[in-house]
């Protein structure tokens, strides 16, 4: 059985303990958990971890709205998804100035990093700088350097057509994922693409993580469709945790593991105040010993 973290969770933790996402990945790695979900970041989710600088005369000129990149792999990766998910966007990716001056104008404007890889984004920003895009990569670089299985949380947007599907399911395919246990209240492809997920799923080799008792929208249709290609998975949402003790968590777990059949266990930390929030890495270390995993 599987013991699978929420990324989201993670990054949280790394934020309350002034730890890196690899550390704390590191740490429930080693207290038991073999998996991490990895859901898909925005423009702001990857400007918030660094990822991306936002150009800082951007609140005052919204036409003039530029990212910068580290790295050039994600910066393509963000223009394809943007160029798939919203066709008639209009992206400017290439500049014509070298990259020196691209350092000395990043430096000019205060940027933190000088970063070699812009693109224009213009009045785009508000609409869509919410909008997910791409499998979150500071929550998989923390899932690969500790050693953990990856599952992708992809959600369901009504953006989701067929082109969209499949470069969803493929990116997570290339970064490692062989699990998807989707996110919020829907499965992707719901209503009219259910039949070409489950497609492509097979086509790519993706196992569907169905979460029982949560009811996803369009379940049914996708657990007939991948019924041998699917792994039972038990979590607890994020709305109850408060509510439980480690003991209650621990126990829920280690029965549906036992008596319903369950794969993978959806391990969610507990982020309360307390002397050592690390010690969400306990009920994990206690289900590792409990024998659930194997």
């Amino acid at each position: 059985v599987d013991i699978v973290l929420d990324g989201r969770e993670v990054l949280q933790l790394s934020e309350i303990t002034g730890k890196t996402p690899v550390e704390i990945a590191k740490t429930f790695k080693r207290a038991g958990a073999t998996g991490l979900a990895v859901e898909e970041a925005s423009l702001e989710d990857l400007v918030a971890e660094g990822i991306a600088e936002l150009s800082p005369w951007a609140p005052l000129e919204q036409k003039q709205i530029q990212l910068f990149f580290a790295d050039e792999a994600t910066a393509e990766q963000v223009a394809k998804a943007l160029r798939t998910r919203f066709p008639g966007i209009r992206l400017q990716t290439k500049v014509q100035a070298g990259l020196g001056f691209i350092g000395d104008h990043a430096n000019w404007f205060g940027l933190k990093q000088p970063q070699a890889f812009p693109f224009w984004i213009g009045e785009y920003w508000n609409k869509i700088s919410d909008f997910k895009l791409i499998l979150d990569p500071t929550q998989i670089a923390a899932a690969q350097a500790a050693g953990l299985r990856l599952a992708a949380r992809l959600p369901n947007t009504p953006s989701a057509q067929p082109k969209v599907i499949t470069l969803s399911l493929e990116s997570a395919k290339q970064v490692g994922a062989d699990l998807l246990i989707f996110d919020e209240e829907e499965v992707l492809g719901y209503d009219g693409l259910l039949d070409y997920t489950a497609k492509e799923m097979r086509r790519l080799g993706l196992v569907y993580g169905w979460v029982e008792l949560a009811a996803q929208r369009g379940e049914d249709t996708l657990r007939a469709a991948m019924w041998d290609e699917m792994l039972r998975v038990h979590g607890i949402s994020d709305k109850e945790m408060p509510r439980l003790t480690r003991g209650t968590v621990v126990s829920r777990l280690l029965r549906a593991a036992r008596e319903r059949d369950i794969r993978v266990c959806y391990t969610r930390l507990f982020l309360r105040p307390e002397s050592d929030v690390l010690r969400s890495e306990e009920h994990t270390s206690e289900l590792q010993s409990r024998q659930v995993s194997s």
